[in-house]
């Protein structure tokens, strides 16, 4: 892999670990981070995006069918 795919399966890694609740500072020391803040900026809570966009959505289909 290129450095750029490296970046994004440890990044992807990172976030999955963070979403199955695993340990921040084993999460570091399985992507190579030595600081919290580094560590911070390079997880994305998938999890959450993703159930706060199906919330969005059902919101819209309530809305289309007359829901409020």
């Amino acid at each position: 892999m290129d450095g750029c795919q490296d970046h994004v399966v440890l990044s992807l890694g990172n976030s999955l670990m963070r979403d199955a609740d695993v340990d921040q500072e084993l999460r570091m020391r399985e992507v190579g981070h030595s600081d919290k803040s580094v560590n911070d900026r390079y997880t994305h809570p998938l999890e959450e995006a993703h159930l706060a966009a199906a919330e969005q959505v059902a919101a819209l289909v309530r809305k289309a069918g007359g829901e409020s």
